[in-house]
């Protein structure tokens, strides 16, 4: 094995793991920034935070439920 090997196998693991957390916490964010427009009704923060052309499936049975489309 080369000299550094074992360093550098460390140092690539801990910027691995590093990456993931700042993933999971930037997931974390959007996911929060996301709940928090929809619970104030800011259809504005709404748009900027999702991708234009989604659908999704509402749950329930009742005049709300169903599969939605974005209005791109």
């Amino acid at each position: 094995m080369p000299a550094g090997s074992v360093g550098q196998s460390i140092s690539n693991k801990t910027v691995n793991q590093l990456n993931t957390k700042n993933m999971k916490n930037e997931a974390k964010l959007v996911a929060t920034e996301f709940l928090t427009a929809v619970q104030q009704g800011d259809n504005t923060k709404l748009a900027q935070l999702i991708h234009p052309d989604i659908t999704w499936s509402q749950p329930g049975s009742n005049s709300l439920s169903g599969i939605k489309h974005s209005n791109a």
